[in-house]
């Protein structure tokens, strides 16, 4: 049973994540909204990530602070090439 839903989240989250729609999702004929609003999560989370990133940063905790910016910007470069494969202007 656990493996059947370890399988399921990885498919969904392959199925779901940016970095995939060079992939499955750019050969499909999947309408452009319906993309954007699967990479919606994915710039929530951004905004999320950074707004906790410089609170820490500006703590005494600012080493946690460096590391979620870096996360943010991992994010945000996968986002961002992602939105280019959607949207190529």
């Amino acid at each position: 049973m656990f493996d059947l839903f370890l399988s399921f989240w990885g498919d969904l989250v392959t199925l779901t994540s940016p970095a995939d729609f060079q992939g499955f999702w750019a050969k499909k004929n999947v309408p452009t909204w319906l993309k954007v609003l699967l990479l919606l999560p994915w710039y929530l989370l951004n905004v999320v990530a950074l707004l906790i990133s410089l609170l820490l940063l500006f703590s005494n905790l600012w080493y946690f602070g460096l590391l979620g910016l870096l996360l943010t910007a991992f994010i945000t470069l996968i986002s961002v090439n992602s939105t280019r494969i959607i949207c190529p202007c």
